[in-house]
């Protein structure tokens, strides 16, 4: 997602962003198995989800809670998401960007599965970003055998939304 703080600038209203976020992800049924990652740009300090009597923990280096802290808290709560950063038991979330002294946790793998962690590579992308590169892992079973059926049905295809530089939310564009 674009920085809050570059929206006025490209003439998009924060409420477009987050409409236009939800929308890409409505594809994904609630409660399944998935996993999501990116630059959220959202500042989520400690908060976690709460699923009912359901909560585990987060600890992250970046305490701040941000504008849009409560809305993607929110949003994992309807897709029944874990925030990976930080959660516990284990090493608390990292600082996943650095520009000068600004540091914040930005960068965020949400999932339905808890016990999956998040690895942390400063190194990786130091030379060409002000971003650390985040993983983790995915069990995924059966793999051949359920590519080789999506891949008979033409009606099976994958969407992916990728973000174009520009004016406006609009900007999100399928390809194929």
């Amino acid at each position: 997602m674009p920085p809050t703080t570059n929206l006025p600038t490209r003439g998009i209203k924060e409420e477009d962003v987050r409409t236009a976020i939800e929308d890409i992800l409505g594809h994904i049924p609630p409660y399944t198995k998935s996993t999501v990652c990116g630059d959220w740009n959202a500042r989520v300090g400690n908060l976690h989800p709460n699923f009912g009597d359901t909560h585990i923990e987060r600890v992250s280096e970046d305490t701040t809670v941000g504008d849009r802290a409560k809305w993607l808290v929110s949003l994992c709560e309807s897709k029944g998401w874990y925030i990976l950063n930080g959660i516990q038991p284990g090493p608390p979330a990292r600082f996943t960007f650095e520009r000068g002294k600004n540091k914040s946790c930005i960068d965020l793998i949400l999932a339905s599965d808890s016990t999956r962690r998040v690895e942390h590579d400063p190194s990786t992308l130091k030379t060409i970003s002000d971003h650390v590169l985040v993983t983790t892992t995915v069990e995924v079973k059966n793999f051949k055998e359920t590519a080789n059926k999506q891949t008979s049905q033409k009606e099976s295809r994958e969407v992916i939304y990728k973000w174009k530089e520009g004016t406006c939310v609009q900007n999100y564009a399928e390809s194929a």
